[in-house]
């Protein structure tokens, strides 16, 4: 509450704080203001404070905008912050609960990673370092060096990224150990678990080998020491330098691969599945057994190897080897013996040699065979040919003396031969057995012949290959040239190779007309006759093809069309198609115009690019002559009309513009232009703008330039309006005129049109309803109507709120407007406001007001202003407050004053009384007499109060009175604290009709959790000292606030060297001295009660 003094209320009203509406404190919150109506950032109502805003509900303190607190700051409930970015600014954070939650509003899918990062520049580069859980793989990663800042994920291929370090104590994993080249352990590995206990190493998806590797076993075995898998025996000991098998009874899970020796003592066995189903050991007479069972199935000694069958017959396989080779014996019971043995000449084989198989059996060498056929055909030739058959130990004679019946193939080595009789064509040297007259046969020297059914066929000669029948050329193939004798039918291919690049010559000594005809015989619709073109490789390229449409068996008198078609990435596709109505169609088989063009471009169509990309074109017409005004032309002719579309080059290929003439008469004359610059000329080749209409040379109106813009009503009125460019004055300037026809009608007349407005080209006035405006702006007419619907610019309806504004450009931004004036037409009333009011515009920074002394003066005088914070100066040009007088008063009539809404709130004053009164809900709240004293209570009327607070001013002090109308106990001021949105009492000053007393409220309705303490220990930590205080010299008894703070900190209000002094509330003590004093009662009671029990 102010300290009201006898000042001018100037000077005090302003101190006051009341509400925006001068009302009590209500459950609504309302915003505080100081007497002049200045508001305060800070809302508040019975259960909430808003400071910056108005509080929502559910919040009992609603602060919007920055906030600093200058000490601690301790939350009771949850802390909620709702930012993207918190920020602790502090060198330590300490969070008292067990676990920290990180993406706790990650609710929808696994994509982004969890964890945390922070970030170091150890060589003046910023990198970032940490851990998370990657949402890709669900896998947790240590990372450091990266250069990219995290945002909801980390960027493991970002600049930088290394996996780092980790330096832990014990392992402890339900799964495998992944992705790492390297472990490094300096504590001890320990597989010590309940059950079966493994140590897996599973390198199988790399097909690595595994390695375990020690950099000096004396450091981790300390010399000696043994290696161990499992309770019990151990496995492994390592002696000195080397690891020994000491368990005979080992098992293993998988492989052991060793790069060292693997040492095992004698009939120590190796097994597979921990059975003697597989078996290898040393019997201690220096020989590797294999068992499969209780047979032994192989023995290796150091210069045999013995394979067992295991049977009663001894079938066993030995295989020696010694200084004169290798021996393979057999051990049976029967006929046993060396049956292979390798010597110096060869090999020895003893008994029979089998060999099956339907392929091929090659000897390098000789092979020599006991039993000699007699002759040719002696049953046991079969299946080989031995150099001793024949006289002259030649092939031929046994191909020319008997015949080979088996299917044997006949293999001939290198530089061997087959020797054959010449034969005839009508036996031929090779022939076959179900045609003999049918073969290949020799009539001479260099002269091949292949006869069919007894007759020549074919005769082939070094150079020229003669093709039936015999002695006849009717075909001649040669290397000097080739002919025919008739007509050739090939039912077939045709290839003719040449190397020349004239291949093939169709010759014809017709005098008219030479054909070419590429037939298909077969009449009946969809075959086709096609004429291939193969650039390489025999592969066709491209082709022509004429298809059938109808069925030509009957007449021929039908229809057929001609196709071109090249090859694309190994598929021909049909390019041009001309029908049987002169249709061209590319890219379309089905043309409907005399030239249809079909094209798939998956290239948008680009502002900025070439639009003549030959690749993203429909059609591309280039003329490659490149010289000044050369044009790629389209021309179109109807009857005798001619028109002309293309373009026309500059002054060169890379600018030309995009022209359109027509027929005018004799000659075509030019009527639209596209400059390469992007202008447009319609009457003109050389536009001067983006769009340049010229209407011609000369000055009548048949050469105004004119813009029409018509539809037609549904009546059949043509409605119209144009932009006309006319001869203005005297043929040195242009006016610039919007008409409209304002005669209703179907027909086109000058004489239906109305000049709307008139821009003059000698002076730019511009003239609404008049074509000689005398102003920038000249309206001809009696309103001028500016506004619309408000919100809704571009509509005007009934019965809503209109806005019309008027505008001027912006000082330092010129495209901005400012609102000069602002017309509303509202439910209400119609408002006329000055300077702004609508979100729209810029508002106006000041508002001024002028007059002039008389109706003559030219230059008025500044009466009022407005400036921008919204304060008032009458008389002034710079107001101090929202309203200041300067040279003069304000004046109110006696008895009357200031009020706020309805007269329920108010200032009064009386001169003749000389006091000043407010009011608040109609009942006098305040009064300050003419002697000066402020009245804060409820009056009767007087200008003395029964009850309430006076403030008296006194020489040198001010004394306030708090009386009350009785003298009862009563609560002369109570006080209160809100808890949960209740308030409750906390303290109050109590008096009767002779005392006051100071209580704060003790009930036990709001105490829990009582508990003893110790009094006379605290109360003996509590300093106590006799001080002088610095601003007076006075001398007192007392604590220090910071010392005492440490024993009871209930008691000390305020932190030590803070801005605020410290306080120290001496009640709070009284319970420590009530407590010390019942401790020391019962002690003294102790020693009484033990001075009796010695008396």
């Amino acid at each position: 509450m102010a300290t009201l003094s006898g000042n001018k209320i100037k000077n005090t009203y302003q101190a006051l704080v009341k509400f925006s509406d001068n009302g009590n404190i209500t459950t609504s919150a309302k915003q505080l203001t100081d007497g002049f109506g200045n508001n305060s950032p800070m809302w508040v109502s019975t259960t909430q404070v808003g400071i910056g805003v108005t509080p929502e509900a559910g919040l009992n303190l609603h602060v919007y905008g920055d906030a600093k607190i200058g000490s601690n700051l301790t939350v009771i409930g949850n802390l909620v912050v709702e930012g993207s970015t918190t920020t602790v600014g502090t060198d330590t954070l300490t969070v008292k609960d067990p676990l920290i939650v990180l993406a706790n509003n990650n609710t929808s899918t696994d994509a982004v990673d969890i964890g945390f990062y922070g970030k170091y520049a150890p060589a003046g580069t910023t990198l970032y370092s940490g851990l998370f859980r990657e949402a890709l793989t669900g896998k947790y990663r240590l990372f450091k060096g990266l250069q990219i800042e995290p945002t909801t994920t980390v960027s493991v291929s970002g600049t930088g990224y290394d996996k780092a370090d980790l330096v832990i104590g014990n392992i402890e994993t339900n799964g495998v150990v992944e992705d790492s080249s390297l472990f490094t352990f300096s504590k001890d590995v320990i597989i010590n678990k309940a059950g079966t206990t493994k140590l897996t190493i599973d390198n199988v998806t790399q097909n690595k080998s595994i390695e375990l590797e020690c950099t000096s076993l004396n450091n981790v075995l300390n010399a000696e020491g043994d290696m161990i898998f499992s309770s019990g025996s151990p496995i492994f000991k390592y002696t000195s330098s080397s690891f020994e098998v000491i368990s005979v009874d080992s098992t293993f899970g998988g492989d052991i691969i060793a790069n060292g020796d693997i040492t095992l003592s004698n009939s120590s066995k190796i097994k597979w599945n921990g059975t003697s189903a597989l078996e290898i050991y040393d019997d201690g007479t220096n020989a590797i057994k294999i068992e499969t069972g209780s047979s032994r199935i192989l023995d290796v000694c150091s210069d045999i190897f013995q394979l067992k069958a295991g049977d009663t017959n001894n079938n066993d396989l030995m295989l020696t080897h010694g200084s004169e080779g290798v021996s393979i014996y057999y051990r049976g019971n029967t006929n046993p013996g060396v049956k292979f043995a390798t010597t110096s000449d060869g090999v020895d084989v003893t008994g029979e040699l089998a060999v099956s198989g339907t392929g091929q059996s090659s000897f390098g060498g000789q092979v020599t065979i006991p039993l000699t056929p007699t002759s040719s055909t002696d049953a046991a030739s079969k299946g080989y040919v031995d150099t001793q058959v024949g006289a002259n130990n030649e092939l031929s004679e046994v191909l020319a003396n008997g015949n080979i019946t088996d299917g044997t193939d006949i293999v001939v080595s290198t530089g061997d031969q087959i020797l054959l009789p010449d034969g005839n064509s009508t036996n031929p040297a090779i022939t076959f057995s179900g045609d003999t007259n049918t073969g290949m046969y020799r009539t001479g020297s260099d002269v091949l012949n292949l006869g069919v059914g007894g007759s020549d066929a074919i005769s082939m000669f070094p150079n020229t290959v003669y093709i039936k029948p015999a002695g006849s050329t009717e075909l001649t193939i040669s290397t000097t040239g080739s002919t025919f004798a008739g007509d050739v039918d090939v039912n077939g291919n045709l290839d003719v190779t040449s190397t020349a690049s004239d291949a093939v010559f169709l010759r014809s000594s017709q005098a008219t007309t030479t054909n070419v005809y590429i037939t298909n015989t077969n009449a009946t619709s969809n075959n086709t006759a096609n004429l291939y073109f193969a650039p390489a490789n025999n592969i066709g390229g491209s082709y022509i093809k004429s298809t059938a449409i109808e069925d030509f068996s009957s007449s021929a008198n039908r229809t057929a069309d001609l196709r071109f078609a090249v090859r694309k990435d190994g598929t021909f596709n049909e390019a041009v198609i001309i029908d049987s109505d002169g249709n061209v169609g590319i890219n379309n088989n089905l043309p409907t115009a005399k030239l249809t063009i079909d094209n798939s471009i998956a290239t948008a169509y680009s502002t900025t690019s070439y639009a003549s990309t030959p690749a993203n074109s429909m059609l591309y017409l280039n003329n490659t002559n490149g010289g000044s005004n050369t044009a790629s032309l389209i021309n179109f002719r109807t009857g005798s009309g001619d028109g002309v579309l293309g373009f026309v080059a500059g002054g060169g290929i890379n600018d030309a513009d995009f022209v359109i003439q027509t027929d005018g008469g004799v000659n075509g004359i030019e009527r639209f232009r596209i400059t390469n610059a992007g202008n447009v000329g319609i009457g003109t080749d050389s536009p001067i703008g983006n769009l340049n209409i010229n209407g011609g040379t000369g000055d009548a109106a048949a050469q105004d330039a004119i813009e029409t813009f018509t539809r037609t009503s549904s009546t059949g009125n043509v409605l119209a309006a144009k932009l006309r460019l006319v001869d203005g004055s005297a043929t040195t300037h242009g006016d610039l005129k919007f008409q409209v026809k304002t005669t209703a009608s179907s027909a086109e007349n000058d004489a239906y049109y109305t000049d709307a407005i008139t821009i003059k080209g000698n002076n730019a006035n511009v003239g609404i309803g008049t074509t000689s405006p005398s102003g920038k702006v000249d309206i001809l007419g009696l309103d001028l109507n500016i506004g619309a619907d408000n919100g809704a610019p571009t509509t005007r309806t009934n019965s809503t709120v209109k806005v019309g504004v008027i505008t001027s450009p912006h000082y330092t931004t010129a495209e901005e407007n400012f609102t000069g004036m602002l017309l509303i037409g509202n439910t209400t009333a119609n408002e006329v406001i000055l300077g702004g009011g609508t979100s729209t515009y810029n508002s106006a920074t000041q508002i001024k007001f002028y007059t002039g002394a008389n109706s003559t003066t030219v230059t008025g005088t500044e009466r009022m202003r407005i400036d921008s914070s919204g304060k008032v100066g009458i008389g002034t040009t710079s107001p101090s407050d929202k309203l200041t007088l300067d040279s003069g008063q304000m004046r109110l009539s006696d008895n009357y004053g200031i009020r706020w809404g309805s007269a329920s709130t108010a200032i009064y004053g009386s001169s003749g009384a000389g006091t000043l009164q407010i009011f608040t809900n109609s009942a006098e709240r305040m009064r300050i007499t003419s002697g000066g004293d402020v009245d804060i209570a409820p009056v009767s009327g007087s200008s003395v109060i029964d009850y309430g607070m006076t403030v008296a001013p006194q020489s040198g002090y001010a004394q306030i009175y708090l009386r009350a109308n009785t003298t009862s106990t009563t609560y002369l001021q109570r006080f209160y604290n809100e808890s949960s949105g209740v308030l409750q009492n906390v303290g109050n000053i109590v008096i009767s009709g002779s005392s006051t007393n100071y209580v704060t409220t003790s009930d036990y309705r709001l105490k829990e959790d009582l508990q003893d303490f110790a009094g006379l220990d605290m109360v003996s930590k509590i300093s106590v000292y006799d001080f002088k205080w610095k601003r007076d010299e006075s001398r007192s008894y007392g604590v220090m606030a910071h010392e005492l703070q440490e024993v009871l900190p209930q008691a000390v209000v305020g932190e030590k060297d803070a801005e605020e002094m410290q306080s120290v509330d001496y009640s709070k003590i009284v319970p420590l001295l009530v407590k010390s004093i019942q401790e020391l009662t019962a002690k003294v009671d102790k020693l009484e009660q033990e001075c009796k029990c010695k008396n």
